[in-house]
């Protein structure tokens, strides 16, 4: 009875081990919005702080665009893994101005 009682206790735990990537300890998944750099090394996210990027190969060609990013986020050294990459469309203004020709007549 002690046994199963145990095992009861020890099984989350070990659940909870296995859902973390190996070698990454306390890894989350989240995604991110913000900015990546020229050098496409850093993540600037939409909240003010910057992520080192862990594999920039799979941001290549992305610097400088508005991103989301789907990835794994390591607190303890500030780095993210990138899993997915979306470009968000950035916003485009269209100011009138009244000096303009067109608004001569």
């Amino acid at each position: 009875m002690v046994s199963l009682l145990a095992i009861a206790f020890l099984m989350p735990a070990v659940a909870a081990a296995q859902d973390q990537a190996p070698g990454k300890p306390n890894a989350k998944t989240v995604s991110l919005f913000g900015k990546l750099s020229d050098d496409g090394k850093l993540f600037l996210a939409k909240h003010g702080q910057s992520w080192t990027i862990s594999n920039p190969d799979a941001v290549s060609g992305q610097a400088g665009h508005e991103l989301k990013l789907k990835c794994r986020l390591i607190a303890a050294t500030h780095q993210i893994e990138v899993l997915a990459v979306k470009v968000m469309a950035t916003e485009v203004r269209l100011t009138a101005n009244p000096s303009d020709s067109a608004f001569h007549r």
